[in-house]
């Protein structure tokens, strides 16, 4: 049998609502959040936190 693939029709944007990362502080597991998601993904705000050292910063994308 021949397992073929299937296109679900996602965008790489889908998955953008909770991202694992390694924590800039601590280099253990931390999570980018988008904080308003009702806006377009160019310019959503996000969120990076750490559940291990609490780092917590927050950069919206017109932020360079």
């Amino acid at each position: 049998m021949v397992i073929r693939f299937r296109d679900y029709g996602k965008r790489l944007a889908d998955f953008e609502q909770e991202i694992l990362v390694r924590c800039p502080q601590c280099e253990r597991s931390a999570k980018v959040l988008t904080v308003n998601s009702d806006k377009s993904s160019l310019s959503s705000i996000k969120r990076i936190t750490c559940q291990h050292c609490s780092y917590t910063k927050q950069q919206s994308k017109d932020d360079n």
